[in-house]
């Protein structure tokens, strides 16, 4: 399930999951007035999107909320163009139009996976993992897990205990020196973690619902952290695989290096072109199992263990 970078196939030549067609220069849009527009800065890179109505503005605003640049210098390295009409919300991302009828989330969730593509497909990486981090005090700390483990759940909540937000889901290493390279896209919350978060993070209730792969969810901005961080690597000390259980008391379980290496295989992570240096990169981490129901008591022991 490890694959080298040359066989991850990137999002664009992945099927799409609504009508698409390619555009040229006599394209019907072509001849739309676009009022609205905004840059979004990630890791370097720079995506424009333009629209022709405030709410579909809001959309935007709200997912990337930190990284909305003032900056009208900055080249575009992707641009989208993004309106409604005949019931229809419809995209132009690069030269391919996109419709679909009913709800934009469809749309919204495919433009910003098409930017952490753009972002970082073409990055040298020791590995890209399936998981969230955080970062404290220089030292970064990997949450690994399957969706619906409880990963994004303890992100956020560790974000409350002061911890800088990193990433929620992908999680790319550094090819030379296997440090995190921050994604600080807004967390995908899914509806069974929003009674918890909204205990700590009374803003959270506010947050838009959203529908993503046919689940409701609602996107959360960093809570801690900021561009200084997100501009740096992070070396890792620590790997934790949680796992949500309702009742079940917080324990935390040290594991072994072929275990830590089976569990992200479990999750969909994919490695570079050595699987030995990525093996070496995991043998020399703490890896723990971590099983919680109590997101504050999750968050005591991780920082009574791992710092």
């Amino acid at each position: 399930m490890f694959a080298e970078p040359k066989s991850i196939p990137p999002l664009q030549s992945q099927p799409y999951p609504f009508c698409t067609e390619r555009t040229n220069s006599h394209s019907p849009h072509n001849h739309l007035h676009f009022s609205l527009g905004d840059s979004f800065c990630l890791a370097g890179k720079t995506l424009q999107v333009y629209y022709r109505e405030e709410q579909l503005q809001q959309f935007f605003r709200d997912i990337f909320p930190h990284l909305l640049t003032t900056d009208k210098t900055i080249q575009a390295d992707l641009s989208v163009k993004l309106w409604r009409e005949n019931g229809s919300t419809c995209a132009v991302i690069g030269d391919r139009l996109m419709r679909t009828t009913g709800s934009i989330d469809l749309i919204l969730s495919w433009i910003v996976a098409e930017f952490v593509d753009k972002t970082y497909r073409k990055r040298g990486c020791l590995a890209v993992l399936h998981s969230g981090a955080v970062g404290y005090a220089g030292r970064g700390i990997v949450v690994a897990g399957a969706s619906g483990s409880g990963k994004s759940t303890l992100v956020a909540a560790l974000q409350q205990a002061g911890f800088s937000y990193l990433s929620d889901d992908v999680c790319p290493l550094s090819l030379d020196t296997g440090e995190i390279i921050p994604v600080p896209i807004s967390q995908s919350i899914k509806k069974g973690s929003w009674e918890l978060l909204e205990k700590s993070i009374p803003s959270f209730k506010n947050q838009i619902a959203m529908i993503d792969r046919q689940k409701e969810i609602r996107y959360l901005p960093p809570q801690v952290g900021g561009m200084a961080d997100w501009k740096k690597p992070w070396p890792v000390e620590t790997i934790i695989f949680p796992e949500y259980l309702p009742q079940a008391p917080t324990k935390l379980s040290p594991i072994s290096p072929l275990k830590a290496i089976l569990s992200l295989i479990h999750t969909g992570s994919l490695c570079g072109n050595s699987f030995r240096n990525f093996f070496n990169w995991v043998e020399a981490k703490q890896s723990y199992t971590l099983t919680y129901s109590s997101l504050e008591d999750a968050t005591e022991v991780i920082i009574r263990n791992c710092l």
